[in-house]
């Protein structure tokens, strides 16, 4: 299957990000930064697109991009990827590949969640525990918008301040800064579930969609819910990853995380395998049969995966 084409036309914003090989740094110090700001400069002032929010943490980066010309957006980082990669190897003797692969990238094509990419790419860094407040943080946009004596110097958009918020910067601050929202834990799905469709909104209703079959699974019973709720904390917490990467698996830990879960619920009997199917998104149990065989066939070669299933188990021990 050919991969999804990108839609990059004039006036289209882009949530962009990327991540270091491996979650290799792709920065190694200030001067990195500084060179990837410099690419960045180049491409806006050619006129390819403008820069709304950006965020430069060490092993990846976020940008809030809109084209100003058709493929502005692969345009740029076609030069950035492959510039600042060259000069990144070239000081440190490395090669090869230097990001993770293809550059991620959504369409925002909500209005009502362009506000909350900025919000955030500017709470990247302060979840990292690096600075106490968004502008706190030198190599973010945030910086920038409040004037932060050490901002980095580059023709930043304010469009999104302009527009919603009456051009007051500290208005922005105060929004940026509540982060604990509906709509900003909603995007924050979007991002954990590295969903392969470029669209937002298209993204946000196939999450739906999924939280809605799980719900319908928990609403069966007082007990199924209970049940339910503790093994999905118990997975998500043991594997580190989020609901959503359970419902919707992208790579072998949550692909692992989705047969742990499913063993440990068909293995309550309080759930048929046509209702995990329906509840996970397979089209028939069978589907569902087949995860829970594959899962188990791992944990017999796995003993941190085995450990995690016995463990499980005396969940649902105590619980009955």
């Amino acid at each position: 299957m050919g991969r999804p084409l990108r839609i990059d036309h004039p006036g289209a914003y882009h949530h962009v990000t990327n991540r270091g090989r491996n979650k290799q740094d792709v920065f190694g110090d200030d001067d990195d930064r500084e060179l990837f700001v410099d690419y960045l400069r180049t491409t806006i002032s050619l006129g390819l697109i403008e820069l709304h929010a950006f965020a430069l943490m060490s092993n990846h980066y976020h940008l809030l991009i809109r084209s100003c010309t058709d493929h502005g957006l692969s345009r740029t980082m076609q030069h950035i990827g492959g510039g600042y990669t060259l000069d990144f190897n070239r000081k440190y003797g490395f090669d090869g590949a230097l990001f993770k692969g293809r550059f991620f990238s959504k369409l925002i094509d909500n209005e009502r969640y362009l506000m909350e990419v900025p919000r955030y790419i500017a709470n990247n860094p302060v979840k990292a525990g690096l600075v106490r407040r968004p502008a706190d943080y030198r190599w973010s946009s945030q910086a920038v918008v409040l004037g932060h004596p050490d901002a980095i110097d580059i023709p930043l958009a304010h469009d999104i301040v302009a527009t919603y918020f009456d051009g007051n910067p500290q208005a922005f601050d105060q929004f940026v800064r509540r982060h604990d929202t509906k709509s900003a834990a909603e995007f924050e799905r979007v991002i954990h579930s590295q969903l392969p469709d470029h669209s937002l909104q298209s993204s946000l209703d196939t999450i739906n969609t999924a939280l809605l079959q799980l719900d319908g699974l928990t609403r069966r019973s007082p007990s199924l819910l209970s049940l339910t709720t503790a093994l999905t904390d118990y997975v998500c917490s043991s594997l580190d990853v989020p609901i959503i990467g359970i419902l919707l698996p992208h790579d072998d830990v949550t692909q692992a995380a989705q047969g742990l879960l499913l063993t440990l619920l068909h293995r309550s009997d309080l759930a048929t395998l046509t209702d995990l199917a329906t509840a996970f998104g397979f089209s028939f149990g069978q589907g569902a049969s087949r995860s829970i065989r594959r899962f188990e066939r791992t944990t017999q070669r796995d003993p941190a995966l085995s450990a995690l299933l016995n463990t499980g188990l005396s969940i649902l021990d105590r619980a009955a």
